[in-house]
Formats: structure tokens, sequence, C-alpha cells
């Protein structure tokens, strides 16, 4: 059920966006292809006699307190305007579940000040459908309680993926995952200070958020980079399945395209150590090519020239660059890779798994050593969203090592691993202090920023956000 459940998770957008956006003869293709799929899914996951190895938990309230701890992090996120909302992102998902809402699907501007005319809103736009559809029936404010409602939904699911993949459902590792972060703090300190409201731009070229910051700024990116990541590597350690591989991946193309990439690494481990012949699936040779196809159609309608992209090496003084990335890498995963290394090593009985661990660390250690060389977007969205499913897969790795039988704090490669934990830890807290210190400031969401329209994104990066009416999907593939 829970694969089967993220799946459909990860559909229903889809499934929206067709009825609004495509003409009827493609809507009726792309839906037929995605429910066979889930149906074809759901046959797959019915008859899988592998059983699922998570131990149970003898604390009877963990599934209680999992709950409790998932509405705080909605609270805390600020989805639906019930906690704190910083300014910047929020803005900008208020804008468009405000438009979704309000305006006629597809989405064109015509009269609207600040923008061009006839252009569409272009966006990877699958978090916010399901919330704007209901807010399309009860009005505006219902439909951001349903993004509230849709975002608690997705982090139950990670919730739950992240204690199966660790064979443990105790809850603080679910409280723990929020604390996971690279050590900004001493990037800062290196620096000898900076700004500590946005600590992990420490390195300036880009960054790797911590999985609060992932909560709070950008959960478009993370529901479906942690959730359709999950899907993916259970299939690949349960059973060397790939069935279900590419139809997940190709599920996040309107979720985040970044995530769509990030995922590119996992299946190249998939396609070298999973049973290949498992891939010949109606979800991955039908469903998936149709989904990313209408995907990329729908995403390429924004100029492309507005969207910087270039080597690091060429945006930034070379000289400072290759000073600058090596103190990157060590400071956002690389220490961490050194001291969790051991315990992954060929014959080593430290972590109780097989050698799918050492695979995971390998591409991630890789993906996240690659990632920084190249940009893409204003703000380098390539760095920092890419990355998640590496991410995704580094931090449950070290999950598994820290919770594994056989760690032992006194040893000082455990101990020093502690410390770079704790260090990484302040960014977290310091992110979850000032979501607290802000609530009484969520007040005013009430009067103004549901009502924002994506004009009020600042004018740098708003060609980022609209489309070319001669586009071929808008030309071709919409009503």
């Amino acid at each position: 059920m829970l694969t089967i459940l993220s799946l459909i998770y990860l559909a229903l957008p889809y499934l929206i966006f067709a009825c609004g956006w495509l003409w009827w003869p493609y809507a009726t293709v792309l839906w037929i292809a995605i429910v066979v799929g889930l149906v074809m899914a759901g046959r797959t996951l019915r008859h899988d006699p592998r059983p699922d190895q998570t131990r149970p938990s003898r604390n009877v309230l963990n599934p209680v307190f999992i709950a409790a701890i998932t509405l705080g992090l909605v609270y805390l996120s600020g989805a639906g305007g019930l906690g704190y909302q910083q300014a910047g992102d929020w803005i900008k998902h208020n804008a468009v579940l405000h438009d979704l809402t309000v305006y006629d699907w597809p989405v064109r501007y015509t009269d609207t000040a600040g923008l061009p005319h006839g252009r569409y809103l272009t966006y990877y736009i699958a978090y916010y459908l399901p919330a704007a559809a209901v807010g399309r029936a009860v009005g505006l404010i219902g439909g951001h309680l349903a993004l509230a409602i849709w975002t608690y939904g997705g982090l139950l699911l990670s919730a739950v993926w992240i204690g199966r993949l660790l064979g443990n459902r105790a809850w603080w590792f679910w409280a723990g995952w929020f604390f996971l972060s690279g050590m900004d703090a001493a990037g800062v300190a290196l620096r000898g200070g900076g700004d500590w409201t946005f600590l992990e731009w420490w390195a300036s070229l880009g960054q790797y958020s911590s999985n609060m910051s992932l909560l709070v700024w950008v959960p478009q990116h993370a529901l479906p980079g942690w959730i359709a990541t999950a899907v993916v590597v259970d299939r690949a350690e349960r059973a060397a399945d790939l069935s279900l591989a590419g139809f997940a991946a190709a599920l996040t193309g309107l979720w985040s395209p970044f995530v769509t990439i990030g995922l590119v690494p996992v299946a190249c481990v998939l396609l070298l150590r999973g049973r290949l012949r498992t891939a010949m699936s109606w979800e991955n040779f039908v469903a998936a090519p149709l989904i990313l196809l209408v995907s990329v159609a729908y995403l390429a309608s924004v100029e492309p020239a507005q969207v910087p992209h270039q080597w690091n090496m060429a945006w930034y003084d070379w000289q400072w660059f290759v000073k600058a990335l090596p103190v990157f890498w060590i400071l956002e995963f690389g220490l961490y890779a050194a001291l969790l290394y051991p315990s992954l090593r060929s014959g080593s009985a430290e972590l109780p798994s097989d050698s799918w661990n050492r695979s995971w660390f390998w591409m991630a250690a890789a993906t996240l050593t690659a990632l920084p060389l190249y940009r893409i977007g204003i703000l380098n969205d390539l760095v920092m969203r890419a990355s998640i499913p590496a991410l995704f897969l580094f931090w449950v790795l070290l999950l598994r090592a820290v919770s594994s039988r056989n760690f032992r704090w006194e040893q000082w490669r455990w101990s020093l691993l502690l410390v770079c934990l704790l260090i990484g830890a302040i960014q977290p807290f310091h992110q979850a202090a000032v979501q607290i210190s802000g609530t009484p400031r969520h007040l005013n969401y009430a009067a103004g920023s549901p009502r924002v329209t994506i004009a009020a994104v600042p004018q740098k990066f708003l060609p980022q956000y609209l489309g070319r009416p001669d586009s071929f999907f808008f030309r071709r593939l919409a009503p």
C-alpha cells in the first residue's frame, strides 16, 4: 500500500493537469497511460513475494508521535498560511496557487499589470494543482487549507518511507531527519562571519539545502524528491526490480524537473545492478515516456535565454572557484563521507546490509561532487534541487550506520561523526527558530498574501515563470 499510495500521490496532479492544459484527445491518452500504469503497478506489488523487513517498534505510540511531529512540521513550513511564511519563495508559492485557483486553465495573462500580454503561467505546478482544484470549488482560503493537508499527506508518506528504508519506524528517526545538514556554520566561521540568516549560502557558489530548509522554502521539490527516490530504492533493494523506476522518476517532472535530473544517477546504478528484464513494463515504456513528453513540452515554453546556464568556473573568477570548491565539498558532505565509508567497505560487518549501500554511497558522492561544476538558474537551482535524491540517499545511509547495532559512540570515528552532525544541526535549529519566532507575523497572511499574482515575483525571476504563446505546447497540445 505504501508504494501504490506514493505513486497515486505523485500522479494525481498529472490527471488534473491533463484536464486543464491538454486538448481532450491528448488528455484522454495521458489519463489512460497513467491509470493503466497505476493498475499495473498495483498488480506487480500485490504479487511481490518479498515481505517488509522493517522491524516492528516496541513503542505503540510511535504512529501517534509521528503524526503529531508531522503536524508540527506542516505548521513550521508555513504551508497553507497556518504558520510563518518567509518572504521570497512563499510569495511565489502563494502567487502560483492564487493564479491557478482564480484564472481559467491554462492560466493566461491578458490584462495583468506588470506582465507581458498573452504569456502563460509556466512552472512546475504539480504541488499546487490538487489544492487549486479544491480552491476553485470552495474559494481561495479553502485552497490554502487544502495545500496544508496535501503537504501533510506527502510528509506522512515520507515519514513511513524513511522508517521502512532504515528498517525501524521509531519516531525519533523522523524528528532527527530535519536536523541533518552540511556543516554550514563551520563554513560561515571559516569565512570570518557572514549572513547568519542564510547560513547555507556561506560558499556563494551554491548550497546543499538541509531537510529543514527544503521543508520551509521548497516543499514542491522536497516531497517528490524524497518519495520518488524512496520508491525506486526500495524496489531495487528488495528485489532488484526496475518495473516502477522509470514511472516513478517520470512522475516528478511537473513537480520538479531538477529532481528528475537528480534521479538519473540513481537510474544508472539500477541499470548496472538491477534485473534488466524487469524494466520491460507498461509503466516504464508507455506511461513514463508520455509523462516526460508532456512535462518537457510544457516547461520548454519558457524562453530558454531567460534561464542562465553555464559552467560555474566561467560564472565566477576561476582562481577563486578552484579554491572554494574543495572547501564546499568537504564541509557539505566530504567529511561525513570519509567517516561513513569504513562502515560500507566490502567485508565490513559494521553495517548489516548488502552491497546496495556501497552503490548508493558512490553514486551520491559522485553526484554531489559533480553538481557544483555547472549551474542552471539565477540562484543555481540545479545544485540546490537536483541534489535532493543524492542527499536523501546519503542521509539514509548515515542514519543506517548510526542506528546499527555496531555503532559505538565512544569510538573516535563515531564520536567525530556525531560532532560533525551537531555542527551541521546548527543551521536547521536556526531555521526552525526563525519559523517559530516569526509565528506572530503570520497573522498578516489572511489580509494580503493569498491574493498576490505572479506579477509580485521579483522582476529578475519573472521570465522563468512565463511561457510563450507560440511554443509547441501551447500551439499544438493545449486546448
